[in-house]
């Protein structure tokens, strides 16, 4: 994995938690299936431009914004309290969802 494809995975995955979006939300609304999400976020695929400008508009955010956050999760290291937090987010998200669905 290279070191951009790594930043954008980091990146993709706390602006879709910070939006309330599962990996399926984020899959639908920028016309990819959720694997393909997933491989993003896990670091194994790299996103085209023009995917990271959907996922971006999806984020309601351009592109600048988006780059400006890699940049900064970039700059706190692998080592910073976000990702713990992040991924116990990802995991309340899962939860809730699921408690949604089967209310409906």
């Amino acid at each position: 994995m290279t070191h951009l494809t790594k930043v954008i995975a980091k990146t993709v995955k706390c602006l879709r938690i910070l939006n309330n979006k599962t990996q399926a939300d984020l899959a639908r609304e920028i016309g990819v299936g959720q694997d393909f999400v997933s491989h993003i976020e896990g670091g194994t695929r790299q996103p085209s431009l023009e995917t990271i400008f959907r996922m971006s508009s999806s984020f309601r955010m351009n592109l600048s914004k988006f780059f400006e956050i890699a940049e900064a999760i970039e700059r706190l290291g692998e080592n910073h309290p976000i990702h713990k937090i992040m991924i116990n987010r990802s995991k309340e998200i899962d939860i809730i969802r699921e408690i949604q669905n089967q209310l409906d």
